[in-house]
């Protein structure tokens, strides 16, 4: 992919997660799945 293709990527999600407002963020889910996101990338650091 080009990097410009990159760029509508990243600035739609970011685009839906404005959309979506922070009450949706405040849902157990949505910071459930970043702590997730978190937990498995902190893991696969301590493998290394």
């Amino acid at each position: 992919m080009e990097s410009s293709d990159w760029y509508y990527i990243v600035g739609l999600i970011l685009l839906v997660l404005l959309l979506m407002g922070p009450g949706m963020w405040s849902q157990n889910w949505g910071w459930g799945a970043l702590d997730r996101v978190v937990a498995w990338f902190e893991k696969r650091r301590r493998k290394r």
